[in-house]
């Protein structure tokens, strides 16, 4: 999202991917399975705001499209994270 960033040494990564993709191609490839994104951070690991959600992820929302899998990739904060878990598990 912007090359200064805070590194959290504790989030789970593949090895050396984001060094070739950013976050968002590996997340728009994986359509048209089943995808949710919860409390996604911007650079500074501070909540991203819907703004910087809509930049980002904005080809992640094109290829659930094209993939006629909208339903399938969802992003939600924390506030409505056990309401959306268990409605997106159900569908």
């Amino acid at each position: 999202m912007n090359r200064y960033y805070k590194i959290n040494p504790m989030s789970p990564v593949i090895p050396g991917v984001l060094t070739a993709y950013d976050l968002a191609d590996i997340a728009a490839a994986l359509a048209p399975y089943k995808l949710l994104l919860i409390s996604p951070l911007d650079q500074m690991n501070k909540p991203a705001s819907q703004k910087l959600i809509k930049k980002e992820y904005g080809i992640v929302f094109s290829s659930y499209h094209q993939a006629k899998a909208d339903k399938s990739f969802e992003i939600t904060t924390d506030k409505k994270i056990e309401s959306s878990l268990s409605d997106w598990l159900d569908n």
